[in-house]
């Protein structure tokens, strides 16, 4: 997944593969709970061999 496009696919309605199923609601509806149980869901910029989601809760 290109940098540019990694914060794009937790905005609502937005799938960056045309091809696959789905209306592009996934990520953003994950956010939204995590940030609300005091977690947070991010991609891993870093990573460069596909794509690693980081969930990490906070105390």
């Amino acid at each position: 997944m290109p940098v540019e496009e990694q914060e794009r696919v937790f905005e609502r309605f937005v799938k960056l593969d045309n091809f696959s199923q789905g209306a592009g609601l996934g990520l953003p509806i994950c956010r939204i709970v995590t940030e609300r149980l005091g977690v947070y869901l991010r991609i891993d910029k870093g990573y460069t061999q596909g794509t690693c989601v980081i969930f990490c809760v906070l105390m």
